[in-house]
């Protein structure tokens, strides 16, 4: 069976790529714009927009496959294979900068690369994340299978992680030093085993419940897209962003904790500008070939992701001197004395063109071999 693409989703995905390539791979964060910085605890900056995006659009993706991917009778089977395969490439790609260490620098043995792995291998991240919530997300909705009741089901889990801050630490339930979230990344994995090496893991298992319910609010907006109802997607999406607002006044908005909060205002502004961007597709017919970079990285997400970790680890593992192989290409490049948070863009840019390049070669090497199967 072909696979049902909405350019709309592909687009806005490849365009929250973009935004994650723009955060990941800044040769100095401290000279980022201050948008392309994750907040440290609480407060949403537009660096904090673009990974719970991509895991929204997970959500929509299955929603409009969902004869295949909800209701098929393999349905159970490929969410786990899916999700599955993520958790253990994402746990590969977590140590993936000690891989190309081993290969590129020589004062970097194989006793040190195993030191490293076993006392500080990190079981989670971002692509364990997006495997997790999409596992459990796929079978609340296939038993739940109405939009009503599953947007109940993403609030109920969100008030239910809520609660749970609150019995942990009633007077201080959002602390950055006790919380629930971080009492149990202590329990599961120790501080040697964060993000880090932090007390905390900002995509720790806590945080991963409450991305199910991103998962099932994308599926909301899914199935509405799939219907054309974007009425539907700008009214829900209106509702669930007001109703965050409101919750943020006694629930802070983290990307770190993946708040309720957090989760409420960002999910519906997704559905907005998700609905007037399919609109804007199907009005326009200049937007899909303005767009065009954007819908083939989305469409090609997992290559596009692995490509650009790979060469951020790359760039970043490799010694050149006192530095490594990004610093040294960046300050004989495009950097900047008078403007080093503009030359910190520009080499962001710079990176992220090479890692387009690689992924438009590939793209087209494999439609080239299809073609000639």
């Amino acid at each position: 069976m072909e696979k049902k693409r909405i350019t709309a989703v592909d687009v806005m995905r490849g365009l929250s790529l973009i935004g994650m390539m723009l955060v990941n791979l800044t040769p100095d964060e401290g000279l980022s714009f201050p948008a392309l910085v994750h907040t440290e605890w609480s407060g949403i900056s537009l660096a904090d927009c673009f990974f719970p995006c991509f895991l929204f659009l997970c959500g929509v993706s299955a929603a409009i496959n969902a004869e295949r991917k909800l209701y098929g009778k393999t349905w159970l089977r490929d969410a786990l294979k899916r999700g599955l395969s993520l958790i253990l490439i994402g746990m590969i790609y977590n140590h993936i900068s000690c891989i190309w260490a081993l290969i590129f620098n020589s004062g970097y043995g194989f006793n040190e690369f195993l030191t490293d792995i076993t006392r500080y291998f990190r079981p989670f991240g971002v692509l364990q994340r997006i495997g997790f919530a999409y596992i459990f997300g796929v079978i609340i909705w296939h038993f739940l299978k109405s939009k009503r009741a599953n947007l109940i089901a993403a609030l109920g889990i969100l008030a239910l992680t809520t609660l749970g801050f609150f019995l942990y630490q009633p007077s201080a339930p959002f602390s950055e030093t006790s919380n629930i979230s971080i009492w149990m990344d202590q329990i599961l994995q120790g501080s040697d085993h964060n993000y880090l090496q932090k007390i905390f893991d900002p995509e720790g298992l806590y945080g991963n419940f409450t991305a199910i319910a991103s998962i099932l609010i994308g599926m909301c907006a899914g199935t509405m897209l799939k219907e054309r109802d974007h009425m539907g997607l700008v009214r829900t999406g209106g509702f669930l962003s007001l109703g965050g607002w409101f919750v943020s006044a006694f629930v802070p908005a983290s990307k770190p904790l993946w708040t309720a909060s957090y989760v409420l205002i960002l999910s519906g502004c997704f559905m907005i500008i998700l609905s007037m961007l399919d609109d804007l597709m199907n009005r326009s017919a200049h937007a899909e070939k303005w767009l065009k970079l954007p819908e083939i990285l989305g469409a090609h997400s997992m290559l596009t992701y692995l490509i650009s970790g790979t060469v951020e680890a790359l760039l970043n593992s490799v010694k050149v001197g006192e530095g490594n192989l990004y610093h040294f290409l960046w300050e004989r490049t495009v950097w900047m004395p008078k403007a080093p948070s503009l030359s910190c863009l520009i080499g962001s840019l710079c990176v992220i063109a090479f890692v387009c390049a690689i992924v438009l070669i590939v793209v087209k090497v494999k439609k080239m071999q299809m073609k000639n199967s």
